[in-house]
């Protein structure tokens, strides 16, 4: 344990001060002798004479007292300007006492330990001092103790001081732990005040509270959100974790269901394959293996095989020396098999085995699987000449070295599918090791550099390089932007595109290099880089701030990033805050944007100089994390993320969810079709549905639109019976179909509906996996929101062909069962308000109008149908206008191009039109 020094000081001076702050000088209280008076620089300072590993002062000559004078009562928080010494992490901590009043210097009740301060606080006068901060030590800066989230004393946040109006003066006391620890003042500022370094250095009051803003909707997101598993989560070092299946038109992922999620203790641990069929989005989910207990790392790794089959594999983390895998033959997935890599690997294995990737090289007939695996848990791969059907061991990629840590690195790959592998990776585990970022690839049996030269001439034995072998792509301590340096790096995807180019998403933890342990102590902020080979040097672009970790053991889980795997210039991150605030070649100290994590694309024009965003997911009402993009074409895109809550990695609330887009696709407005008892039905007998004030039966509640919402288990535990409403088609077509309910506000609000086109396929919706429905979706005026309490959302079930016009049955049902639970029927906060069925036709594009320009020469404009921009947010819809004279061997000739949809129409003038006439055509342009 580190020495500590426990500053407690008694100050009896009266101090006054108008407003909403009091500063203290801190050498102007009663000091105990082991506190001594320092100047230098023109300041005035407290520091200890002595070390004290304890967790209280222990004596009386280590405290301060101070007699402090409030202006008004009320409830504050507690500031300190201070200096951690050279010592850095052995020179960062004091006491404070818990509230007012004298002490027992050795009660441990009455003191709060403030510990890591080496990296917080404000310097700059304008920062507003609210957080962690992150200035480091060798500095004087000011530090918010009430919200400081590092501070090792496990108390609920803020810390506050409340003042009563008969007792404006206060005792309050403080007490030394580390001799390099410098005080130069202390300030109490008005809780939820806005402080800047500024304000508190002359003792002024605080900025007002904002008042909070009126309720927004909340899950709004760009596009049209598909709900693929109502129950999963993965890790991120396990890929291909979805994949598309171009000739059978499914789109096939994997996950791993959470005890504290939908469904409960029976999808606890399951690893689970969705198939989802691209023609009707309809998902159809299978259980592969309960073999583990829930661990997000246990998520499997897809390949289509050139058969048309599936292989899933998949293995536990660090449980045994197997990976296991099933076969997809097109109907069912096969038996499990495993693959033993203790009876493989020549002289057996040490180490158990974690994660799986498997990629297809068609020029040697060879699908590889990288694990983790044995010598301090190296990347190993087995290799297979028959698609996956059997499996010999081939070979290791690094060789680990003594005193690494956990592990030898961490690796993600990228394959072309022909002749090369790419991967970057790290030295260690990021808590174990200042870890940078390096990039390889393998090829026709041997390992590279970036550049080309030769690693390792044969990857299939075990005589190995180490990772920092490899081309270095980020290094450990870079400084970017300025006052920025980056530690411990980790890796999030990375991509090799057809022109050589290179790119990849890394994050790091910002001005913070001390590991602390497992499970992790220190929480230290993030920033995101993105990385790319121009095909003669990598260069790193700032992105944003990553943000702090997900969950309290892990100090590097962030929300990590994908790359388009089309398009080099196109990423995806995860975070809070919002990188279009970010200034180049500042300092980023903007404050999260968002209290949960939002997905957001950018795209660079410039090679990655800079990047313009665009929010995929907003003010949602839980975390977006983890998106990934599979291969797929260039008129398609999908994206998949998990949404939710995250406990850990053994524990989550999440559902896996995404977009899915064709951009020769144009979406129609939505039109909504009032669910009622004229067009809902009983499922199981056809009877048309009755409504009553009876237990476990559909209820009438006024309100919502056409003024009716069926609603069960609103206030009570029940379970109404399954019903099922018919919606009329006007013509024939392909129709996107979604459910409307209803969602409100609140922590504990989880309100949901089950819906699907037949019985036995239906999905559980929650409002926290759907999306706010919106005015500018739909051709009529709609009710969306009660007073901004509930709103109304959007279950998207999925998509239905008509050959002519006719109806459409969509099964409706509660599920009243509480979360985490099997079968526990709860009411009120799993309710279901069920109020109607909305449609759109999936429309391709045309002319619609052609019309002379009033008040011109003969201008014509043309119009034709697309899809608005906050429909779409994957594809961006171009469009060329072209003219010809005949339709006879015609010479079609660009007019227009470049075209940017406008919304569900846009137009071209045709200025100079010919005299004669013309025929128009409107095409995508790529």
């Amino acid at each position: 344990m580190k020495p500590t020094l426990i500053l407690a000081c008694t100050l009896c001076l009266v101090i006054k001060a108008a407003g909403a702050s009091v500063k203290i000088e801190a050498e102007s209280g009663t000091l105990g002798s082991r506190v001594a008076v320092g100047m230098a620089g023109g300041i005035t300072y407290i520091y200890p004479l002595d070390n004290n590993t304890s967790y209280v002062p222990g004596t009386s000559n280590r405290v301060v007292t101070y007699q402090i004078q409030f202006p008004e009562p009320g409830v504050y928080e507690l500031y300190a300007r201070v200096y951690v010494g050279s010592n850095s992490w052995n020179d960062d901590s004091f006491l404070v006492a818990n509230g007012f009043g004298a002490k027992s210097p050795t009660n441990t009740a009455d003191w709060i330990l403030m510990n890591n301060l080496a990296i917080a606080g404000y310097t700059n006068s304008a920062d507003v001092v609210d957080g962690n901060g992150a200035a480091g030590w060798g500095v004087w800066k000011w530090v918010n103790l009430s919200r400081f989230t590092n501070a090792g004393h496990g108390r609920s946040l803020p810390i506050l001081f409340e003042v009563p109006a008969t007792q404006l003066i206060q005792i309050f006391q403080m007490g030394t732990r580390e001799d390099g620890f410098n005080i130069d003042a202390l300030a109490f500022g008005t809780a939820g005040y806005i402080f800047t370094v500024a304000d508190l250095e002359a003792g002024r009051d605080g900025t007002p509270p904002v008042p909070p803003p009126e309720p927004k909707p909340g899950n709004y997101v760009t596009g049209n959100l598909i709900l693929f598993n109502d129950n999963g989560g993965w890790c991120w070092y396990q890929d291909e974790r979805a994949v598309i299946d171009v000739g059978g038109n499914k789109l096939v992922t994997g996950s791993v269901g959470s005890g504290a999620g939908t469904g409960g203790s029976p999808r606890n641990g399951a690893i689970e394959a969705v198939i989802c069929d691209l023609h009707t989005r309809v998902c159809n989910r299978s259980v592969l293996s309960t073999r583990f207990g829930c661990d997000d790392h246990n998520a499997p790794a897809f390949f289509v095989r050139p058969d048309g089959k599936y292989i899933a594999i998949y293995a536990g983390h660090n449980n045994d020396m197997f990976s296991y895998y099933r076969i997809y033959d097109g109907f069912s997935w096969l038996p499990e098999q495993g693959f033993d890599w203790n009876a493989n690997i020549p002289g057996g294995c040490v180490n158990t085995v974690t994660y799986s990737n498997p990629y297809f090289l068609a020029a040697e007939n060879r699908l590889y699987n990288f694990a983790r695996c044995d010598d301090y848990r190296s990347p190993h791969f087995m290799i297979s000449t028959n698609f996956g059907d059997t499996w010999a061991f081939g070979g290791q990629i690094v060789t680990g070295t003594a005193g690494v840590g956990y592990n030898s690195g961490y690796f993600k790959y990228s394959c072309n599918g022909i002749d090369r592998i790419d991967f970057i990776c790290t030295e260690a585990h990021p808590r174990d090791v200042q870890t940078s970022i390096y990039h390889g690839y393998i090829s026709n049996g041997m390992s590279f550099r970036t550049d080309g030269t030769v690693v390792d001439t044969n990857i299939f034995d075990q005589i190995c390089p180490i990772a920092s072998d490899f081309q270095l792509v980020f290094s450990n301590a870079t400084v970017m932007p300025p006052g920025m340096t980056n530690y411990r790096c980790w890796n999030s995807d990375v991509r090799r595109y057809p022109d050589g180019t290179i790119v990849c998403i890394i994050h790091a933890r910002i001005n913070q290099f001390a590991s602390g342990g497992y499970p992790d102590t220190v929480d230290p902020n993030h920033s995101f880089f993105y990385c790319r080979y121009d095909g003669t040097n990598w260069r790193a672009t700032y992105l944003c701030q990553a943000g702090h970790k997900l969950y309290s053991d892990e100090a590097d889980y962030v929300g990590l990033g994908c790359v388009d795997p089309h398009d080099p210039n196109v990423i995806y991150i995860s975070t809070r805050y919002d990188p279009r605030e970010v200034k180049p070649d500042q300092t980023d100290t903007n404050p999260p944007a968002f209290q949960f994590r939002e997905i957001w694309k950018g795209v660079t024009t410039n090679g990655g100089l800079t990047f313009t965003w665009t929010a995929i997911t907003y003010n949602s009402m839980c975390d977006n994390a983890r998106p990934i993009m599979p291969a797929w074409d260039p008129f398609h895109r999908a994206l998949l993320w998990w949404r939710g809550k995250y406990f850990s990695a053994h524990s989550y609330d999440t559902a896996i969810v995404g977009l899915i887009e064709n951009v020769t696709e144009i979406m129609t407005p939505l039109i909504y079709v009032d669910a009622s008892t004229n067009n809902t039905f009983l499922a199981a007998t056809g009877e048309q549905l009755w409504l009553s004030d009876q237990p476990s039966q559909w209820h009438l509640r006024t309100g919502g639109n056409g003024n009716t919402i069926l609603a069960s288990a609103d206030f009570v535990a029940e379970d109404a019976p399954l019903i099922k409403t018919l919606v009329f088609l006007p013509s024939a077509g392909i129709y996107d179909i979604w459910v409307n309910f209803w969602g409100t506000f609140g922590s504990s609000a989880d309100w949901r509906i089950k819906a699907g086109f037949s019985t036995n396929q239906m999905q559980i919706y929650r409002q926290g996996s759907c999306q706010i429905a919106r005015p500018e979706d739909y051709t009529a005026p709609l009710v969306f929101t009660n007073n901004l309490t509930n709103f109304l959302y959007l279950a998207y079930v999925g998509r239905v062909t008509l050959s002519e016009p006719g109806p459409v049955e969509v099964f409706i049902d509660d599920y009243p069962v509480q979360t985490g639970t099997a079968s526990t029927l709860v009411g009120g906060s799993a309710r279901t308000w069920y109020d109607g069925i909305s449609y759109a036709l999936v429309d391709s594009l045309r002319i619609v109008k052609a019309e002379l320009v009033p008040g011109t020469p003969g201008q014509l404009k043309i119009t034709w149908n697309s899809t608005p921009p906050h429909r779409s947010s994957l594809v961006t819809q171009r469009f060329a206008v072209q003219r010809t004279s005949s339709l006879v061997n015609p010479e079609w000739v660009t007019i227009g191009n470049d075209i940017v949809s406008e919304g569900y129409t846009t137009s071209f003038i045709d200025t100079n039109p010919p005299s004669l006439g013309a025929f128009y055509r409107v095409v995508f342009q790529q």
